[in-house]
């Protein structure tokens, strides 16, 4: 004897419920992705940042540690020098204009008006390079110039090496579009440290910026024994929507207004990187 069997499939109750749970289910799944994703770029912004700021904070605060080295007997050939570059006279063989020298606010890329630093200081082995890698001889001195400019449609730090030999006045491989080390940098900003004139020891009595420094008479003109660089970097990608901070931001004497950097609409990640860095190669006596 067979029985029968009698199929039956979902009722309209049962099968929308069942899509109902499943739309909930890829909705989650969905939530879970797009915060994952949102997450993930939140975290590569930093990284970017983070990497970015502290490598060009590293390579200036090299080259400042190694500012105005000179050799340990100055003669003609090889003089007492200043660690940083203020005026073309300054160095034999320099074209006479600012664009080589340390200025405030001349460098128009980034958010605000940045500043350009240039330092210098001998070579002394037959292996010094300058910041763009090229070979210095030994008993020349290093020039390396930092300034902001535009680079792939974003704002880059970049750096100009080059050298000059005292004794023949020759400026070489120095002037160019130099070699971008930081992509990424909204602002760069320097104050020099003026020694305070007290006990013949290397002691910050205030900070000021180049054009303030050089408005000083010369003979109020402290040595300087510090600098100060600021660098404002932004990632190269959205770590989210607009993310501008609540406050203006200062760096080194530039208040950049919340204003300025909401009006961007990047969703870049951004972060203030100082540094503050005693000249070891200078004379607080001014002797």
């Amino acid at each position: 004897m067979n029985a029968s069997v009698k199929s039956r499939g979902f009722t309209l109750i049962e099968l929308m419920i069942s899509l109902g749970l499943g739309l909930l289910i890829t909705l989650a799944a969905t939530q879970l992705f797009v915060s994952s994703q949102i997450t993930a770029s939140f975290q590569r912004g930093m990284s970017d940042v983070q990497t970015s700021g502290r490598f060009a904070l590293d390579k200036m605060v090299g080259d400042l540690r190694m500012a105005g080295m000179g050799p340990a007997a100055p003669t003609n050939d090889n003089p007492l020098i200043s660690p940083v570059v203020f005026a073309a006279t300054e160095v034999p063989g320099l074209p006479a204009a600012s664009t080589f020298i340390s200025s405030n606010n001349t460098q128009t890329a980034g958010i605000t008006d940045s500043d350009q630093l240039v330092i210098r200081f001998l070579a002394d082995t037959d292996t010094t390079t300058d910041c763009e890698g090229n070979l210095v001889a030994r008993g020349d001195y290093v020039i390396n110039r930092y300034f902001l400019r535009v680079d792939g449609g974003s704002n880059a730090l970049a750096c100009d090496g080059g050298s000059y030999n005292a004794k023949a006045a020759v400026v070489s491989n120095y002037g160019d579009a130099g070699v971008v080390l930081v992509p990424g940098v909204d602002s760069f900003q320097v104050l020099y440290g003026l020694d305070d004139g007290v006990n013949g020891k290397a002691s910050v009595a205030r900070y000021m910026n180049s054009a303030t420094y050089l408005a000083l008479p010369v003979a109020n003109r402290r040595p300087l024994v510090a600098v100060r660089v600021a660098l404002y970097v932004h990632s190269l990608e959205r770590a989210g929507e607009t993310l501008p901070p609540l406050n203006a931001v200062l760096v080194g004497d530039e208040s950049i207004p919340v204003s300025s950097i909401t009006a961007l609409n990047d969703g870049a990640m951004r972060r203030l990187f100082v540094s503050t860095v005693a000249l070891r190669n200078t004379d607080p006596l001014g002797v």
